[in-house]
């Protein structure tokens, strides 16, 4: 295995811990509504047969 700082490239390790269940959803859930928002403003201004409030899940 070859070392990546020996042929010039530069690494980072990052240290994480799990969530609970609760914070899991609580922030999958942040992410959908807000990626349904985004999709809602991305449409409504077309006015085309895209713009039937679709969700995102």
């Amino acid at each position: 295995m070859v070392d990546i700082v020996t042929i010039g490239g530069e690494t980072l390790l990052l240290e994480t811990m799990g969530l609970d269940q609760k914070e899991e959803e609580n922030i999958i859930s942040r992410f959908k509504e807000d990626r349904t928002a985004q999709y809602q403003e991305f449409l409504m201004p077309r006015g085309n047969s895209l713009s039937y409030g679709f969700y995102l899940i």
